[in-house]
């Protein structure tokens, strides 16, 4: 007997331990507890009634209840510490990112040193237009200013 609840113990353990994605996990942290507690609890409850099937069943069901209840519980917490990780690991690189594009711009806005010499230079060109003469608009002449990278 003590045999047999060593080995549903240790299953029980293996599959949580086992278990890969976070809906095997939940169901074998139920399942687990399940077997777990059935098992402790029909051991206990065979050892106090001194043999009688009946209450060694009830209590091995009432123990496979209680332990998938506190499993399921038990599973429930690690998926919300796992969440709020999450969320805080995601705040941390959103804010991460914020702080580079404010770095950035603000590089971009200091322009280049004194100390380097800027190949390009920026002349303007400024072309006087005068109006046309017979348009029914326009009749004043303006003036334009186009800058050239050179």
């Amino acid at each position: 007997m003590i045999r047999t609840l060593f080995n549903l113990v240790l299953t029980a353990a293996m599959l949580v331990s086992l278990s890969a994605c976070d809906s095997m996990r939940s169901a074998a942290y139920a399942g687990g507890g399940a077997v777990a507690g059935g098992a402790l609890a029909g051991g206990i409850g065979y050892a106090a009634s001194k043999g009688n099937i009946q209450t060694t069943a009830i209590s091995a069901a009432g123990g496979a209840v209680g332990g998938a209840v506190l499993g399921g519980l038990f599973a429930g917490q690690q998926k919300a510490k796992k969440d709020k990780a999450k969320e805080e690991g995601y705040q941390l690189g959103e804010s991460d990112a914020v702080k580079r594009q404010y770095w950035i711009a603000r590089n971009l806005q200091k322009g280049k040193s004194n100390d380097e010499e800027n190949p390009y230079h920026t002349r303007y060109y400024t072309f006087n237009i005068q109006p046309d003469p017979q348009a029914s608009i326009n009749h004043v002449p303006y003036n334009v200013t186009l800058p050239v990278l050179e």
